[in-house]
């Protein structure tokens, strides 16, 4: 994964090589900007055109050495390339989406005043799990396998078989569970952790949180409306690295669709995590959502599987 900054970077460097070689034909300028813009999300390519646009103006105002052509339809025909690069973009990674097939998971009933869905990406460190609890609602488990460990899937299946089993007793609460994860996480080596985050969806529709390591849990007001972080403290320890029974639950906003996701995902959109989970969260069905928030950026013919994520709609009426 490419950071925003590496990208123009290397846009800034394009345009002075084809400036010092004389090059003035669209195609020298246009060409690594086209490469770098839709090979990422639609609001990254758009920063990368409008650099390469600031970069061709700048080289045809200055003209210390020769620039991009100055003749309008070479300008235009420019201005439109730059122009339609996030499109393209955008295009290239729906294209993506339909070709992830994921298991996706409805976690809660028919009718319930906050639909959730899963989705997993079946990838070796994945940890995902949940649970119904009677009267209570559903908890979620999602996280990533991290440190050393020869066996990362080993890992992922025996913490999600004692969080179903833990999770599912009506009177431990998320940081109780939490706690006895970590001391079983702890119990597989000292180089084992799981960067994890812990929901809890009652039936009244509530929604409350525990990040053990995971990043922060992103809502979009009315699916595509104003966003925001919801807790934006650096939450726990990862799982295996210190007891978080200490840790303070947060209460998600109930008129906005949620985005838990994984340190996986965070990682890889790091220079642009925020922006990109309010992006997915616009789709038109929680199930496409969670897809999108499953992909890295695209490099290449695809883009990696960086499962698993939580999508929980808005209350209903």
């Amino acid at each position: 994964m490419m950071p925003l900054s590496h990208r123009l970077l290397l846009v800034t460097a394009n345009a002075v090589v084809v400036a010092a070689a004389g090059i003035r034909a669209p195609l020298g300028w246009m060409l690594v900007p086209i490469l770098l813009a839709v090979s990422t999300t639609p609001a990254v390519a758009a920063v990368v055109a409008a650099w390469s646009a600031v970069l061709i103006a700048l080289s045809i105002a200055v003209p210390v050495v020769p620039g991009h052509q100055s003749d309008p339809l070479w300008l235009a025909v420019s201005g439109l390339s730059l122009a339609s690069l996030p499109v393209f973009a955008r295009l290239h990674r729906r294209r993506m989406a339909a070709e992830v097939t994921p298991n996706i998971r409805r976690l809660t009933p028919e009718g319930a005043p906050r639909p959730a869905v899963l989705a997993l990406s079946r990838a070796e460190a994945e940890v995902a799990a949940s649970t119904k609890v009677r009267g209570l609602g559903t908890r979620v488990l999602l996280g990533v396998v991290q440190g050393k460990t020869a066996g990362p899937a080993r890992v992922a299946w025996t913490l999600e078989q004692a969080f179903e089993a833990i999770a599912a007793r009506r009177t431990a609460s998320l940081a109780e569970i939490a706690g006895a994860l970590d001391q079983l996480v702890e119990g597989m080596g000292p180089d084992v952790h799981v960067a994890a985050s812990l929901v809890e969806i009652s039936a009244s529709g509530q929604v409350w949180f525990l990040r053990c390591g995971g990043p922060a849990v992103l809502a979009a007001r009315q699916v595509v409306g104003t966003g925001a972080v919801v807790g934006e403290g650096p939450g726990g320890l990862p799982l295996g690295l210190g007891a978080p029974a200490g840790e303070e639950l947060v209460e998600a906003p109930a008129g906005a669709r949620l985005a838990v996701v994984t340190h996986a995902f965070s990682a890889e959109h790091y220079d642009d995590y925020v922006g990109q989970v309010q992006e997915s969260l616009a789709a038109r069905t929680p199930e496409l959502a969670a897809i999108r928030l499953m992909l890295g950026h695209a490099t290449g013919a695809s883009a990696p599987v960086v499962g698993p994520a939580l999508v929980i709609e808005p209350v209903t009426d």
